[in-house]
């Protein structure tokens, strides 16, 4: 399935390429780092950590002209910074070496996601005081339940701690000493 996928994914990024490359003339489209040395530029990571950026030596106006991102910096020796625009071939591969997953957004641009980590099941961490005898909430570390036979709300009670943190079920809670009501949880 996975080899699948892959085959059909690698067909897209095909296709998008040449798509990609065909834009309007004069746009300077980078590819690859080697492509980036060859216009004298420095391969720099980004800020978002996976995708990397072509920064060239470019004037203001080559660097608008070619159709990259042009920043002022006011203590640059060319008066700013110009990146040049990676082709979407090359975004898709940084992606993909990155373990993401190169998707389309919609119906129109791809994107880069990247699947979020599984938490791990919270284990239930069992109570220094479990059945200990008490009268309100914060007499126990996960709280005082009544467990006896069925009593109406208000009445007096006495509960027990419970046990774990696991907070599943049905429970009668215990307060100054009464029956505070029920809460069920799934």
């Amino acid at each position: 399935m996975k080899a699948r996928l892959a085959l059909l994914l690698l067909s897209w990024l095909i296709v998008a390429a040449a798509w990609s490359q065909t834009g309007p003339t004069g746009i300077a489209l980078v590819d690859s780092r080697e492509e980036c040395a060859a216009l004298q530029g420095s391969w720099k990571p980004n800020q978002d950590g996976w995708q990397a950026a072509c920064e060239v030596p470019w004037q203001r106006e080559e660097c608008l002209r070619l159709g990259a991102a042009w920043t002022e910096i006011a203590k640059s020796g060319i008066g700013g910074r110009c990146v040049a625009r990676l082709s979407e071939l090359a975004t898709a591969q940084q992606c993909l070496d990155h373990g993401g997953n190169w998707s389309p957004r919609g119906a129109r641009a791809p994107e880069c996601s990247f699947d979020a980590p599984k938490a791990a099941p919270l284990r239930a961490a069992r109570a220094a005081d479990a059945g200990k005898r008490c009268d309100s909430q914060q007499d126990c570390t996960y709280g005082c339940v009544y467990d006896g036979p069925p009593v109406a709300d208000g009445a007096d009670v006495l509960g027990r701690c419970r046990a774990t943190n696991k907070a599943s079920g049905c429970f009668s809670l215990v307060e100054s000493g009464r029956l505070a009501g029920s809460i069920c949880l799934k």
